[in-house]
C-alpha cells in the first residue's frame, strides 16, 4: 500500500489505548488480548487535523489500517474502489502478499490505527483466530467489490447514486439531512461516474423531489420514496463500501 498517501501523527498511540481501539473493531472480537497487545506495540495513529500533509515520505513497511474515525478511500491508480468507514479494517492485501498499486487516503480529519505488516505477520504465527478474522474480512471486502462491479453494469447513474444515499441514512423514515462521507470527486469515482455525470444524477434526484442538496449536505424528506424509486435491496452493499444499515424502508414506516 502506498503510505505516501497517508497523513500521520508524529507520536505513537499509547499501548493501552491502542489495545482498546483494536478490541473495539468488530473483526477482532474473540482475538486474545495478548495478541492485540502484540499488534498495539508497533501501532501508530495516522491522519487527523494535526498530521503532516499528504505526500509525506513513505513508510518502510506496509500497514494494516483500522479506521477509528471518518472514512478512507481505497484506490487503484486513479479509481476509487472502496470507502472504508469507522471500525473497518483495510490493508490485508499487503499483509498476505506483495500486492502493489493500491493506495489508502484518509478523508479530511479521519484517523486510523496503522499496524506494520511485519508486526501483523508475527502475531499471525501465534493466533489462528487472528488469521481467520483477517481472511474473513478480506473475503467480505472482495465480495462487496464484486457486488459493486455488478451494480455498475446493471444500474443507471441516478440509481447507483440513490442506492448510495440510502446507505447514508439512519434506520427510520423521518426527514433526514446527512453529510456526504467524501468529496463528490471521490464519490463519482466510487460509483464509476465522471464528476459531471454525478452532478446530473444529483439534479435528476432533486428534480424528482427525492432529495435537496447544498454542498455536501443532502436532505431526504421521504426516505421510503427514494428507496421505492430505485428498488435497492436492503441487503445490497454494492452502492458503497460502507456498512449497510440493513433496514427496509416503506411508507408504513412513517405511520
Amino acid at each position: 500500500m502506498d503510505e505516501a498517501a497517508i497523513r500521520r501523527f508524529p507520536e505513537p498511540l499509547p499501548r493501552s489505548l491502542a489495545v482498546a481501539r483494536l478490541a473495539g473493531a468488530k473483526i477482532f472480537h474473540g482475538v486474545d488480548h495478548g495478541v492485540l497487545a502484540t499488534l498495539a506495540r508497533d501501532a501508530r495513529l495516522s491522519g487527523g487535523p494535526d498530521a503532516a500533509p499528504a505526500g509525506a515520505a513513505p513508510e518502510a513497511d506496509a500497514c494494516l489500517y483500522v479506521i477509528l474515525h471518518g472514512h478512507a478511500a481505497i484506490s487503484t491508480g486513479d479509481k476509487v474502489v472502496e470507502l472504508a468507514g469507522q471500525g473497518e479494517v483495510v490493508g490485508e492485501e499487503r499483509v498476505f502478499g506483495p500486492l502493489r498499486g493500491t493506495t489508502v487516503r484518509l478523508i479530511g480529519p479521519a484517523t486510523a490505527l496503522a499496524i506494520p505488516a511485519g508486526a501483523v505477520r508475527r502475531a499471525l504465527d501465534f493466533s489462528p483466530r487472528l488469521a481467520r478474522a483477517l481472511m474473513a474480512n478480506l473475503a467480505r471486502r472482495e465480495f462487496h467489490l464484486l457486488q459493486r462491479i455488478e451494480c455498475r453494469t446493471s444500474r443507471r447513474a441516478p440509481e447507483r447514486l440513490g442506492g448510495f444515499l440510502l446507505r447514508q441514512l439512519a434506520p427510520h423514515d423521518e426527514p433526514q439531512s446527512v453529510q456526504l462521507p467524501a468529496p463528490k470527486t471521490i464519490i463519482a469515482s466510487l460509483l464509476s461516474m465522471t464528476k459531471e455525470s454525478l452532478s446530473r444524477a444529483f439534479n435528476t434526484l432533486a428534480a424528482a423531489a427525492l432529495i435537496s442538496v447544498r454542498g455536501r449536505q443532502v436532505c431526504v424528506s421521504r426516505p421510503w420514496q427514494l428507496a421505492e424509486a430505485f428498488d435497492c435491496p436492503k441487503s445490497c452493499t454494492a452502492c458503497d463500501g460502507i456498512a449497510c444499515s440493513q433496514v427496509a424502508l416503506s411508507p408504513s414506516a412513517a405511520r
